[in-house]
């Protein structure tokens, strides 16, 4: 309580507060209900699913836009898993979108990296899409910091957002 305010933090679903909304002014002593602190139950799973993708990698070899042998099955299991984490994410009408972030080593001249770095993720959303996921929601990108001129991989980046 802050004053006659009832505040609730935490986390908790769509459904609770709505609950709450239409309960708390028959609290004796409570003209006010504060949800502000209060985040919503859906949103912090599907942040959490999302985090747990986001260390998914794919790994290439020097000047190949192929990744290395064996992929297939992670790229099938990675899919699979942004379908439910898209399924998920509609339900709670939430907008996502997934960034494929390809890197390159700093082996080449620059023009060689840029090609490469793009190629690498196209090639993976490639996959992705031919896995069933949307392609409207998946972006090919190039990371051109110079943090990742030792990788030769694909990572995730996935922003979650109210529609």
């Amino acid at each position: 309580m802050a004053g006659d305010t009832l505040v609730a933090e935490g986390v908790a679903s769509a459904s609770w507060r709505g609950e709450a909304q239409r309960l708390a002014l028959a609290v004796a002593g409570v003209t006010a209900l504060q949800l502000t602190g209060l985040a919503d139950s859906a949103t912090v799973a599907l942040r959490a699913a999302a985090d747990s993708l986001e260390v998914v990698s794919f790994d290439f070899p020097t000047g190949s836009t192929e990744p290395v042998a064996g992929q297939q099955p992670r790229v099938a299991a990675l899919a699979g898993r942004l379908r439910t984490l898209l399924t998920d994410a509609a339900s709670a009408n939430l907008a996502v979108r997934i960034d494929l972030i390809g890197s390159a080593d700093s082996v080449g001249s620059e023009a060689t990296n840029a090609v490469l770095r793009r190629g690498r993720a196209s090639r993976i959303r490639a996959a992705l899409v031919a896995s069933g996921v949307r392609p409207d929601l998946v972006v090919a990108t190039s990371d051109t910091s110079t943090s990742s001129r030792v990788l030769r991989q694909v990572r995730l980046r996935i922003a979650i957002d109210e529609r």
